[in-house]
């Protein structure tokens, strides 16, 4: 009865993750073959060829192209995601226990930070694009207003890495606040109310009660925040 019982969800799983997987991994042990042209003109694509690991040896090989920009696309990948993780997760976390509490107009602060989260990473961007711009940008526009010299956000090598991690923090906060903040609203009360009577001030309770009370949504969140960034190619 358990296997009859998970078989739908198990049925759903391999054909979507678990099929395409094998099928990435068995591609990626083939050169795709080139295309040729019959006598009639028309494109015939050729037969691929097994070369097993030769593929990922090529990432790692100075001379071969791909092996030459492979390592600084890791780099900037691996900067990215640690760059996300390590301030949207904090922040994720100090949203929710602001919109915790009772403040005046609870329900427009949630949705304000939740917002981001429903706009498609393109037109995120495009706004981001209007913010970083050159000349008209609103970001360049308030730093001349303080004297200071506007920077080519989106065209200077040192700035643009910087840039993109922005927006991909500003994009998803908001997502993992909602975690966070199911996670506060489930540590029972009476545990605040004991932390009250013992004296404890709000940092000790942060630090002592509600830190390790969020342990397993900040891992949850730690693997989907790096799987996310990993797989951010808008």
């Amino acid at each position: 009865m358990p296997y009859l019982l998970i078989a739908p969800t198990l049925l759903l799983v391999a054909t979507f993750t678990i099929l395409p997987t094998l099928q990435s991994v068995n591609a990626s042990l083939y050169e795709p073959g080139r295309a040729t042209r019959n006598e009639a003109g028309q494109r015939v694509p050729g037969e691929p060829t097994f070369v097993g690991l030769d593929n990922y040896a090529s990432l790692f090989d100075p001379a071969h192209p791909l092996g030459r920009r492979f390592p600084r696309v890791l780099t900037n990948t691996l900067v990215f995601t640690a760059a996300t993780v390590l301030v949207s997760i904090p922040l994720a976390l100090a949203f929710a226990l602001l919109v915790n509490r009772k403040i005046i107009g609870l329900g427009l602060w949630r949705f304000s930070f939740f917002y981001t989260v429903m706009l498609p990473l393109i037109g995120a961007a495009n706004i981001w694009a209007f913010l970083f711009a050159n000349t008209t940008g609103v970001i360049n526009t308030i730093l001349r207003t303080f004297g200071l010299d506007g920077r080519d956000w989106l065209g200077d090598p040192d700035l643009v890495l910087f840039s993109v991690i922005v927006v991909n923090i500003w994009k998803q906060t908001g997502f993992f606040m909602i975690f966070y903040l199911a996670a506060l609203q489930n540590i029972p009360r009476d545990i605040h109310e004991a932390a009250d009577l013992d004296g404890a001030g709000y940092f000790q309770k942060f630090y002592y009660l509600i830190v390790p009370m969020l342990r397993r949504t900040t891992l949850f969140l730690v693997v989907v925040a790096s799987t996310y960034a990993f797989q951010t190619v808008e």
